[in-house]
């Protein structure tokens, strides 16, 4: 039964005025770029750790940009009258009666919180607290968090004719694919996130979005989609008291659903991403059970995995995360009923990751490709176009020899060839080398991105600089074999093997 709390509308402007409103925004740059500008800082973290007294002082006056951000962004009370020349031709009265202030005397105050994220802003439910403790309403549109983020890093970002974002909260995700998709979506289940995702798109300007109720993709079943992402509520949980953050269903079933949904409503060659957790369950083996959400949806699956945690860890964390409000001894409680529901589901851990799916392109007769990683800590900025590349290599890699040897493959220019030199006679693991000449050590790795680092040799290090001027594999054998004083068949498995692994790791494609 749909609760009311689910149908619940915002009381938020429509979209005309929404989009009046982000105009007088972005006139006086009240958005990230302007935010960073006017505290004198670089990262948002940075913003983020101050204290009242020093964003106060950083933003004081009654400069339109000042005002903004203290009201919106930082929740510090503002002149009235100071606003009201900030915001006309349109009127506090205006702002009260769409939702957006309250007023107290000379002060006014906001109802909602604004996110900022480059030039966009975007609105959403402005935390309470009691007593010193974070209230959380269990269906409100919460502010964008570092999931989100890495959604985002995650995003494969060609140029599509559609997009969908499940769960879209405050539309922040489906206003991004708006940006690379002719025509976007964004479905959630309740009515208050749909509200507000549609005056975010409306507030930044953007109109080839539209946000809709239902379930996953049931409210969108009748289409299909070139690109899908996600941020879905994957926590692991014996209940469904947040709708952002519990599935709802036993168990990673929330996640198996999900899967299910969007392999059948994915496009000949589309992408569905998304971050989620999953269960170590008594007695399968992860990889193997996870694996087997996948078979026969046609689709080359890439598994990272990002972090793990023992039950205990994982029901502290989250408890801590949004039931802190409730105190010592309710927490405690919430850890014990999680505990429970894990022992009796047969869940000994649990793995957090990003899991990226690739609809076979039209015509593929090849066997859909399953690729399980570890992410390495290591990994940093925008990992999308490794991603990219290492679900479309799938196409290369599943060539047979012959044809691979006629294919013409390039380094992609994050790659380095690493060469460790160890000097003869010097100390190495408590031992002296004993050596002549020097002992190398070899790696290739990619800056940025996955940070993946290979163990090598300097035969994979020849290989690849021959490949640089775009020559096919089978001439490079050739060349290799020619220069090595062997035949081209001595050489020409190895070479294959290696250059599969360099195609499934992301540091070679097809140009």
């Amino acid at each position: 039964m749909t609760t009311p709390i689910l149908l619940e509308h915002a009381r938020l402007p429509s979209r005309d005025d929404a989009r009046r409103i982000g105009d007088v925004l972005r006139q006086h740059a009240a958005h990230e770029l302007g935010l960073l500008a006017a505290l004198g800082v670089r990262e948002m973290s940075e913003a983020n750790a101050m204290d009242v007294p020093t964003r106060f002082a950083r933003t004081a006056g009654n400069d339109p940009r000042f005002l903004f951000i203290r009201l919106f962004f930082f929740g510090i009370a503002v002149p009235v009258d100071a606003l009201a020349a900030a915001i006309a031709p349109m009127s506090v009265a205006d702002w009260i009666d769409w939702g957006l202030l309250e007023v107290s005397g000379d002060q006014a105050k906001s109802i909602v919180q604004l996110y900022p994220d480059g030039e966009q802003v975007f609105a959403t439910d402005r935390p309470r607290f009691e007593g010193g403790r974070m209230i959380v309403p269990e269906a409100c549109v919460m502010t964008p968090g570092s999931t989100t983020r890495n959604v985002k890093l995650l995003a494969i970002r060609r140029p599509v004719e559609t997009a969908v974002d499940i769960g879209t909260g405050c539309g922040i995700l489906g206003v991004f694919a708006a940006g690379y998709a002719k025509r976007a979506f964004g479905t959630d289940l309740t009515q208050r996130s749909v509200d507000f995702a549609t005056f975010n798109a409306a507030l930044n300007g953007v109109a080839n979005f539209e946000a809709v109720r239902g379930s996953l993709l049931e409210p969108v079943a009748e289409r299909k989609f070139d690109a899908i992402i996600a941020n879905p509520p994957f926590v692991i949980s014996p209940s469904n008291r947040y709708i952002y953050r519990d599935g709802g269903m036993h168990g990673d079933m929330f996640v198996q659903t999900l899967i299910k949904q969007a392999a059948a409503l994915l496009n000949p060659g589309g992408t569905c991403q998304f971050l989620c957790d999953w269960a170590h369950v008594r007695g399968a083996s992860p990889a193997q059970r996870v694996a087997s959400w996948f078979s026969g949806l046609g689709c080359d699956v890439l598994v990272m995995r990002v972090s793990g945690m023992s039950p205990l860890e994982y029901a502290r964390f989250w408890t801590q995360q949004l039931e802190d409000n409730a105190g010592a001894e309710a927490k405690q409680q919430a850890i014990s009923d999680w505990m429970r529901y894990y022992e009796s589901q047969g869940i000994e851990a649990m793995s957090h990751g990003h899991v990226s799916m690739r609809q076979l392109p039209v015509g593929a007769t090849r066997k859909p490709m399953l690729m399980f990683h570890e992410q390495s800590p290591r990994a940093s900025g925008n990992i999308s176009e490794q991603v990219r590349r290492m679900l479309w290599n799938a196409d290369v890699i599943g060539l047979d020899d012959q044809t691979l040897l006629g294919r013409c493959l390039l380094p992609v220019p994050e790659l380095r060839i690493r060469q460790d030199l160890t000097p003869p006679g010097s100390v190495s693991g408590g031992a002296a080398g004993t050596g002549d000449a020097a002992n190398a050590e070899h790696a290739v790795l990619l800056r940025g991105g996955l940070a993946t680092i290979l163990p090598s040799s300097a035969e994979v290090g020849r290989l690849l600089i021959a490949m640089a001027p775009g020559m096919p594999l089978g001439a490079i054998v050739q060349q290799l074999a020619t220069a090595s004083g062997r035949q081209p068949g001595q050489i020409a498995s190895a070479v294959l093997g290696t250059t599969r692994k360099l195609l499934e790791q992301g540091m070679i494609e097809e140009r």
